[in-house]
């Protein structure tokens, strides 16, 4: 047995020492950390950030702030990280509205509409909402049910319910109504489809349907929630992770797909591991999943159900949130802070099969849990530059990477 082993098997076996060690390891990494460069970034890139206010932020990987050259984002008028506080929403340097329905993993789910206007969750009445505005005159109009994603074309959203979420994934939830009072399996409850034009809302996939779907031992008095929808690129097809604690208080997860024109349900993956994911084309998804008691990034094929592994890389291993270019090619991906407790922002050339680490970001103590900055990159509109969150500099903040000459002249050598 390797020294290095028989050192993690001692520390283990002893109660006092693994207490010791874990505070050690918890905050040696943070003092290492003392009087070093807090950010670094490719050499090819050019870096600036939303740092007119407290704190600036966008949230989710899976859209963009930017729309024609203009970014929207939420700003909070405090150094803190306390929910119970109302977050303004803006448009360049323009405040539009505010919010008391947020988090900090995805904000308000605020989303581009269409050129001319937004929409973003609000609290009103005792009860999630959305709100849609028009930026040009400022008009707006409310839609009954709060939104988790948004089509294409402006006409329709997705949703859940963000209640059952503050439940049992508080991170992605919101906290201004109580929840105690859900049951584990609510036949009303699951993806539901919202007519944004009508203001008219139906459950699409219930969790009724969801149990029937290849139904496992572990499914029985459990509690079940759907997280982390996501729309194929031409709006047919739905994807969404499908999860349940057992009695036991045991995880399981399944992605599931649903075909909007078909009204068909299909299981995806289901070795319990699946994080998150994202469209590559209209018939392939990439995600970070287990396959073959293995985790790592897949593609999906959608047809055939083949799963693959996405890139052999030793480097490409992390849990992360993927989003590609608009041609497919370019990957862009994030990691958790490290030892270090620096997060890196990758950009993988399927191509090439060349990975390059565009920059790295530390990560102070007190952003744990409900309250961390995942980077949680996106790609622009015209695919030329990076936006991302990051709290390097003391405070949450909103940050834009120009990568045209990374993706002009680096990619394709590989350069670091």
């Amino acid at each position: 047995m390797k020294m290095k082993q028989r050192i993690k098997d001692t520390i283990l076996k002893n109660e006092i020492i693994l207490k010791c060690y874990t505070i050690y390891h918890e905050y040696a990494k943070y003092v290492y950390q003392i009087g070093k460069p807090k950010f670094t970034i490719h050499e090819m890139t050019n870096l600036t950030g939303f740092l007119n206010h407290p704190q600036t932020f966008f949230g989710y990987y899976d859209k963009s702030p930017e729309r024609n050259g203009h970014y929207i984002y939420h700003v909070v008028n405090s150094n803190t990280t306390d929910l119970h506080q109302s977050i303004d929403i803006y448009v360049d340097e323009r405040k539009i509205g505010s919010s008391e329905a947020w988090n900090w993993q995805q904000g308000t789910m605020l989303s581009w509409l269409n050129d001319r206007e937004i929409i973003y969750n609000i609290f009103k009445n005792h009860s999630y909402q959305a709100a849609i505005v028009n930026i040009e005159t400022n008009q707006f109009r409310y839609i009954s049910t709060p939104i988790y994603k948004v089509s294409r074309d402006g006409s329709f959203a997705l949703s859940l319910n963000f209640r059952r979420l503050a439940r049992l994934r508080p991170d992605y939830g919101y906290i201004n109504l109580p929840y105690n009072d859900l049951e584990r399996l609510d036949v009303n409850d699951g993806v539901f489809y919202i007519d944004l034009i009508n203001n008219r809302t139906k459950l699409l996939v219930s969790f009724e349907m969801l149990i029937k779907l290849n139904p496992l031992p572990s499914m029985e008095n459990a509690w079940h929630k759907v997280n982390h929808i996501d729309l194929s690129p031409d709006q047919k097809k739905i994807i969404f992770l499908h999860r349940w604690y057992d009695v036991n208080d045991l995880k399981h997860t399944r992605l599931v797909m649903y075909d909007l024109s078909a009204e068909r349900l299909s299981v995806l993956a289901d070795e319990d591991m699946i994080s998150h994911c994202t469209w590559r084309n209209d018939n392939e998804i990439v995600g970070y999943l287990r396959y073959d008691s293995k985790d790592r990034y897949y593609r999906i094929n959608i047809t055939t159900k083949e799963i693959n592994l996405l890139s052999p890389s030793e480097e490409l291993v992390d849990d992360g949130h993927p989003g590609f270019s608009v041609d497919g090619r370019y990957m862009i991906t994030d990691t958790y802070p490290d030892f270090t407790c620096k997060s890196r922002l990758l950009l993988y050339d399927t191509k090439t099969g060349k990975l390059l680490t565009i920059g790295q970001f530390y990560s102070p103590k007190r952003y744990k849990g409900v309250k961390r900055c995942d980077l949680h990159p996106r790609w622009s509109q015209n695919g030329e530059e990076i936006t991302f969150d990051a709290v390097f500099e003391q405070t949450r903040h909103l940050y834009r990477l120009d990568i045209r000459k990374l993706l002009g002249e680096g990619a394709d050598n590989g350069k670091n």
